[in-house]
């Protein structure tokens, strides 16, 4: 199935490529086992849930006949300069007034694909249209799904620098399905909560997928070191590296799930906590609020209703501890009216806290009491000062140092169980096992680089934080003794264009190719609106791998790298390539 449709700039073909989805089983599983997380009182998902679940895959059917389904599947996060640096609004009419529609849509439009099917079910539940509310809750299903799934929330959603090497299918469709590793995922029911802004949930759970790419590249080169031939031994081996990362990405799939589905009750005002006020000798009433990180709230909305034969009217509405709050509201209600207040929990520590609502009237039962409950769970949190760490140019073996630092913004002990590199030229020493609620450490990264030429690796730091796995990103450049960068020796056996190095960059990038025969090489620099920037090569060139620095003098921006080698013995053999390369400056 085509993930876009062909990209063309001006007269020049730039990408066309192929996505998946998690696939039919997963995207079931997911919907299934979302409605476990769900509290009493939500008849309408659960005695549906199996109408939901089969009707998991209907968005990605609709490829077939929809032109603009395909795009809401995915979202290639890093074709945003904002992204690299944080600054990526989540506004859809904000990007497409800064980027045009065009290039939104071809980006990809998951986040907000989820928020259009929460809207929709949210009005079907609020007008009563039970069939059309199903649909959009399975849709909903589906692209949360998406979401969560890593290889769909990057441009190398195939695999390193978009080669096109197949790990998409492999990881999330043949592992999952076909050898039937779904299997060994175990969804433990937890508490949904109130999503007050969807759309920074939605993004929250991408960038974290997006963190997360490496490690399923680094899974597969592993697996294929056991088994070439992608058969049972790669597959097992896959799983044994992806396995934990998988189970909780789909664990936290569901739950996510969950909670716009109760976010979408709440907001259409069919689920409420409903009291009756004036009935005699009524014993309290108990609110149970769940589980909830400190510094965090969910809203849980009341419904307050006069059950009497004369007017009531409330004086107020008061809550007696902390951490619950209602507002504060008077009124008066005529006999079989109603009252909407809102109940907000927000724990500032762990722990079990407990409180009460007093409700003050003219009624016989005056005042009413409810009683109020819920849990400050404790979580550590690890935060990085930054994701991306670049040595810049080092002499072959020697050793170039830096430090990065890590704080512990949760309320709980941070326990790191694992602090290592995919790489041997890195090396890390962690300098505690554990750190501390608001305490920082700074550990020293090593870069030793063994060879000639660019390098990119990661830390991978395990640690019960809930971000964990987390990653840094680590490049450099390895030099000769002369410190004077070589291109590789010999004699290629095909053309090649290598992705541009660093990426993204500023000012300056190195272009690599290879020729296999004596050629006419042109290499031409793009910009997203087809026009021509520089041409930085332009010659006859002999056989053996080169190299070309372009010193940008361009605004910040998306651009695009394109070779075309013709040999000069055989014009018939020609060799054209594109790669997309991003300025920030």
């Amino acid at each position: 199935m085509a993930r876009r449709y062909l990209y063309i700039v001006m007269v020049l073909v730039v990408c066309s490529s192929f996505a998946w989805s998690w696939g039919g089983p997963t995207h079931i599983f997911i919907n299934q086992h979302a409605a476990i997380h769900l509290p009493p009182g939500f008849p309408f998902f659960a005695n549906n849930i199996s109408w939901i679940s089969t009707h998991a895959v209907d968005a990605d059917n609709r490829k077939n006949s929809d032109p603009t389904e395909g795009t809401k599947h995915y979202i290639d996060i890093e074709d945003y300069p904002e992204f690299a640096t944080r600054t990526l609004s989540h506004n859809y009419d904000t990007l497409v007034a800064k980027h045009s529609l065009y290039t939104v849509t071809n980006i990809g439009v998951v986040p907000w694909a989820i928020i259009w099917s929460l809207d929709s079910l949210t009005n079907c539940l609020k007008r009563g249209d039970s069939l059309r509310a199903l649909q959009f809750a399975a849709d909903l299903g589906h692209y949360v799904g998406d979401a969560h799934q890593p290889l769909h929330a990057t441009t190398n959603y195939d695999g390193p620098n978009g080669t096109s090497d197949g790990i998409h299918s492999r990881y999330e469709s043949t592992m999952l399905a076909t050898y039937n590793y779904l299997n060994q995922v175990n969804v433990v029911a937890r508490s949904v909560h109130y999503i007050p802004v969807p759309i920074d949930t939605n993004f929250a759970f991408i960038i974290h997928g997006n963190g997360l790419i490496d490690s399923i590249f680094r899974a597969d080169t592993y697996a294929v070191s056991i088994d070439a031939s992608h058969k049972g031994a790669y597959y097992a081996a896959l799983w044994a590296k992806t396995g934990a990362m998988t189970q909780n990405q789909i664990q936290d799939a569901t739950v996510d799930l969950a909670s716009l589905w109760y976010t979408a009750a709440i907001n259409a005002g069919i689920v409420s906590n409903t009291f009756t006020l004036n009935p005699m000798g009524a014993s309290p009433k108990t609110i149970v609020c769940g589980s909830l990180n400190p510094g965090t709230s969910k809203d849980i909305p009341l419904t307050l209703v006069n059950n009497g034969t004369n007017a009531l009217n409330i004086s107020s509405i008061i809550s007696l501890g902390n951490p619950f709050s209602v507002q504060a509201i008077s009124a008066s209600l005529m006999p079989g009216q109603s009252l909407i207040d809102t109940l907000r929990f927000s724990p500032m520590s762990s722990g079990l806290a407990s409180g009460r609502v007093v409700i003050a009237s003219d009624g016989a039962s005056s005042s009413d009491t409810l009683l109020v409950s819920g849990i400050g769970t404790g979580y550590a949190d690890l935060h990085l000062l930054t994701h991306s760490i670049s040595f810049g140019n080092a002499r072959v073996g020697q050793s170039k140092d830096t430090t990065f630092t890590i704080t512990n913004t949760g309320d709980d002990t941070l326990k790191f169980s694992n602090v290592m590199t995919d790489s041997t030229v890195l090396s890390v020493k962690p300098s505690a096992s554990s750190l501390p609620p608001g305490k920082s450490f700074t550990d020293t990264l090593s870069f030793t680089p063994s060879s000639v030429g660019p390098f990119q690796g990661t830390i991978i730091i395990v640690s019960n934080s809930a971000t964990s796995p987390d990653t840094v990103k680590v490049d450099g450049i390895g030099q000769s003794v002369t410190g004077i960068p070589i291109a590789s020796a010999g004699i290629p056996e095909r053309f090649e264009l290598s992705q541009n190095y660093p990426n993204p960059f500023n000012p300056s990038t190195l272009i690599r190719y290879a020729l296999p025969f004596e050629s006419m090489v042109r290499i031409r620099i793009f910009n997203v609106l087809g026009q021509l920037i520089t041409e930085p090569v332009s010659a006859v060139q002999s056989p053996g791998y080169r190299q070309v620095v372009w010193n940008a003098m361009a605004p910040s921006g998306i651009y695009f790298c394109r070779i075309e080698a013709v040999s000069v013995a055989n014009p018939t053999l020609r060799f054209v390539d594109v790669k997309k390369m991003l300025l920030l400056k």
